[in-house]
Order: C-alpha cells, then sequence, then structure tokens
C-alpha cells in the first residue's frame, strides 16, 4: 500500500496561477500611461471650468447679500469690484470683491443750516461754484475760527480731491461738490459740475438727453449732502487662483459700456448699488469721456442689464488674433452673471463663443457684435443649474 502512494503523483492545485510575464506587465504599464495621458487633461480643464462655476456662485451670492443689506439699512448698498493693479492687465481684472453702503445722508447740523454758492456776482473774486455754510465763511473766508460745523463735518467724510453729491432744497437735479486739494488744509468746497450722464449715453437714450445747468443762488438755500458709498471691512470675497471678474468685457446693456477703459489703465474700482428695493440705483466706473485726455469716474443710473464677465486672468495677456476683446469672449466655458437693472434679479449663464457657433452674423455688423450678441444671448438665456 505504502509503495503505490509512493508512485502517485501530487495534484496540481486549483489556486496555483501562473505568473504574468514581463512583456505583459510592459504591455499593462502601457494601457495604463496612455489611459492617464487622456484623463488628466480632461480631470485638469474640468477643475478648471469647476472654479469657474463655483467663483459665479460665490458673486451671485454675494449680490444677493448686498441687496439684503440695503433692505437691513434703509439705504443703498451694493458691492465693490477691487482690480488686481494699475497696468494695462491688471486694471482689466476684478479679483476681490467688497461690500459698500452709502452713508446716511447730511442736511446740516441744525435745522435751520443753509448753503450758498458764490459766484462772481455775490463774491467779487470768488471763483463760480464754492459754497459757504454761514455768515462768517461767506463774508471773511474760510479760516480755523470761521469754519462751520457743516463744513467740518462734511471734511471729516471727504478727503483731499474726493467728490460727494449735493442738492439744494433737498430736490433733484444733483450736484458734484469736490474737496479742493491744495496746501492750505483743502478746506474750499467746490461746485465741479452738474451730475450729468455722459453724452454717450444720452445719445443712447433720449430719456436722458437734457440740459440742466447751475443757477446763481444768491441766498443760502437748504440742502442734502449724499455721500459716496464706502467700502465695508471685513465683508469680501476672493476668487480661486485664476478666476477674475473680466472687466474688459462686463459693462452695461447689451451694446457696450465697458467697465475697463481700452487706452489708459485705471485701478479705481467698480461700483454696483442697489436700492433697498431691490432694484440697481447706480453704477459708478471709469471711462474716457473725452478723447486723448485720462479716464474719468462716472456715476450714472442704470440704463440696462448689467453683465459681469466670470473668466480667467491668464486669458487677459495677449487676446489672440488681436482682437479687441480678450479670450475669455471665445471660451465657452466662461459665465456670464447677468444683473436685471428693473428688479436686481441675478442669472448666470454659460458663455457661447459666437466666432464657432452657428449664430450668423447680423446684417452689416457693427464692431464687436459678437460680445453684444454674448451678452444677449446671457440676458435671455435659461439660469444655470449647479454642477
Amino acid at each position: 500500500m505504502i509503495d503505490r502512494l509512493r508512485h502517485l503523483r501530487p495534484c496540481s492545485s486549483p489556486s496555483v496561477r501562473r505568473a504574468a510575464t514581463l512583456v505583459e506587465l510592459v504591455v499593462v504599464i502601457g494601457i495604463l500611461a496612455i489611459l492617464l495621458a487622456v484623463a488628466i487633461p480632461v480631470l485638469r480643464f474640468d477643475s478648471e471650468d469647476r472654479k469657474l462655476r463655483e467663483g459665479a456662485r460665490e458673486l451671485t451670492a454675494f449680490i444677493e447679500r448686498a441687496k439684503a443689506r440695503a433692505v437691513e439699512i434703509g439705504r443703498p448698498a451694493g458691492i465693490w469690484i477691487e482690480r488686481q493693479a494699475a497696468t494695462t492687465v491688471g486694471a482689466k481684472q476684478g479679483v476681490r470683491v467688497f461690500l459698500c453702503e452709502t452713508p446716511p445722508t447730511f442736511s446740516g447740523s441744525t435745522e435751520s443750516s443753509r448753503v450758498v454758492v458764490a459766484n462772481p456776482s455775490n463774491v467779487p473774486g470768488m471763483p463760480a461754484g464754492f459754497l459757504f455754510f454761514n455768515d462768517a465763511e461767506f463774508s471773511s473766508g474760510i479760516t480755523p475760527t470761521t469754519i462751520s460745523l457743516d463744513r467740518q463735518i462734511i471734511l471729516s467724510r471727504v478727503p483731499p480731491g474726493g467728490l460727494f453729491r449735493i442738492r439744494f432744497d433737498h430736490r433733484a437735479p444733483d450736484y458734484w461738490v469736490e474737496r479742493v486739494e491744495d496746501n492750505s488744509g483743502s478746506l474750499q468746497l467746490m461746485i465741479v459740475s452738474f451730475v450729468s450722464v455722459p453724452d454717450f449715453i444720452r445719445a443712447a437714450d433720449p430719456a436722458f438727453a437734457v440740459s440742466n445747468g447751475l443757477n446763481p443762488l444768491a441766498n443760502g438755500m437748504p440742502f442734502t449732502v449724499l455721500f459716496p458709498p464706502r467700502r465695508v471691512t471685513g465683508r469680501s470675497i476672493e476668487f480661486p487662483r485664476d478666476v477674475v471678474i473680466d472687466l474688459s468685457v462686463s459693462g452695461m446693456t447689451a451694446s457696450g459700456f465697458h467697465f475697463a477703459p481700452t487706452t489708459v489703465p485705471d485701478p479705481r474700482p467698480v461700483l454696483i448699488i442697489f436700492s433697498p428695493r431691490g432694484n440697481i440705483d447706480a453704477v459708478t466706473f471709469s471711462t474716457v469721456l473725452t478723447p486723448g485726455q485720462p479716464p474719468e469716474m462716472v456715476t450714472i443710473p442704470p440704463i440696462g442689464h448689467v453683465f459681469l464677465m466670470m473668466g480667467r486672468g491668464s486669458k487677459l495677456v495677449t487676446p489672440a488674433g488681436g482682437g479687441p476683446f480678450s479670450d475669455n469672449v471665445r471660451d465657452a466655458s466662461t459665465i456670464w452673471v447677468a444683473i436685471n437693472h428693473l428688479s436686481g434679479k441675478v442669472t448666470t449663464a454659460e458663455n457661447v463663443d459666437i466666432t464657432t457657433s452657428n449664430v450668423p452674423p447680423p446684417p452689416s455688423p457693427p464692431p464687436g457684435w459678437p460680445l453684444v450678441v454674448a451678452r444677449e444671448l446671457a440676458r435671455t438665456s435659461v439660469r444655470m443649474g449647479g454642477r
């Protein structure tokens, strides 16, 4: 019996398998490398697109927060878009957004407070437009002993060279007043202009084609000072890396009004202010009013939707083809944040690259028509879902 067992061969175990050969391992590794080479760029682009969508969601939520703040304080409040830098590219990038609000109006320290606007007929030798708040200022000039409390309060809230608005008899129209910057304490306040709508907007909307001049005021009048919005510290958002508000293509109405001057870089912010009713109250931005002159800050009532493009800062450096707009307009993954100027409703929509889509150009297309069509499509499109 033992001899028989010795002659039996052991059965091969079903669990024992042949090891992979070197050739098979090399083939598997090669296939994995090919799959990774295809998948990594897709994952990277998806991650970049996700950053844009996240930035658009943060901006939308922050705008809603600003509207709620206006209701809470009963005064206009909004968003303050800070530019990256005072460079050609940096001035086109909105990289941080703050909450801002309008301080309470000021109508004088007493019920009898009045203001007089100087003109050559009532103050000989005095340039027209200087403001005086009491008889001592008016007759003896502004000195530490004659300066009025009303002036001191205004000077405490407006820096030298700063601007604010004033209404006489508590009624429109508004006038811009500048704190004149000089070497004697910058105590003078001077009307610089009627708060007019720039000519390019008057041409676009006949409702603003009015001319209101400043009538010389010989007697004191009640007044209301409207201070400019101030930034609220500690309440801001910053976007993910390379995600910016492309101010070179952001603006008001579908046809234009860009927030970044195309000639001279301007580091001053863009302000979108909402009334307590929820609609857009005013928009402040820099623009070139006179060809050849530096940009000026304008505060105007909205005449159409406000469009903010969430794009990539890297695409603002060298636009392909040398066109007038950044490459963000030609990127179908960028996102428009559109604000209805009448209701304040905020919608988001993916950008449509007109140059590669099947949207036909209009007859005799004007310069910049791809941006016009892209904004109009963003205004009329369905709100994006969460992704």
